[in-house]
């Protein structure tokens, strides 16, 4: 947030938004307003509506301009929470190690709803039952695979705030993701195994 001049207000949360057009954001946008939060939104034709909307008080929106991959990776990092989409941003949110909802990209077969749900099974597997629960509604019905209203986790548990138990969820699986040897090296073995 440093290269783009802004300042977190007393209170405000920040949140990122990078996403393809999604008939949900009138939702998101409600959901949001619940508390005070600083939208940070990619460029996009998401950026270009939320422009044209009047929003609730309660958001004050940040129009980006393109970055590069650096400084969005430092935008991620800066987040309190990311909305991402597609796969290189995905990927760059799981490293953050700040809570996510992922965009999939839309598939006319429907290949993406069974994609997203054998992700949310690997990401959740050691969460509460709460904060899976809360996760995989909003994940699910962010991307349209699931009715209802667009909410994040609730605002308390007895272990901490939502915001706290989904940063720890966060970073454990970006400590499961570590010590991963990356594919590149995995090829490399596999080849000199079948050779």
């Amino acid at each position: 947030m440093g290269a783009q001049g802004l300042q977190r207000r007393p209170g405000e949360r920040v949140v990122s938004l990078f996403a393809y057009p999604n008939p949900r954001l009138a939702d998101l946008l409600a959901t949001l307003a619940e508390q005070p939060t600083l939208l940070l939104v990619c460029p996009g034709a998401v950026q270009a509506e939320l422009l044209q909307r009047e929003l609730p008080a309660a958001l004050r929106l940040h129009a980006l301009p393109f970055v590069s991959q650096d400084d969005f990776d430092a935008l991620l990092w800066a987040a309190d929470l990311n909305f991402v989409r597609g796969e290189d941003s995905f990927v760059r949110a799981q490293w953050a190690g700040k809570p996510f909802v992922w965009q999939i990209y839309r598939q006319e077969d429907g290949a993406h709803g069974p994609k997203l749900d054998a992700f949310l099974d690997l990401y959740l597997q050691d969460a509460s039952t709460e904060l899976a629960t809360a996760t995989r509604s909003c994940w699910r019905r962010w991307n349209e695979l699931e009715a209802g209203p667009l909410q994040l986790p609730a605002a308390e548990t007895a272990a901490g705030t939502a915001s706290e138990i989904a940063a720890t969820q966060a970073l454990h699986w970006r400590a499961q993701l570590a010590p991963q040897q990356d594919l590149c090296s995995q090829l490399l073995s596999l080849a000199h195994k079948s050779s």
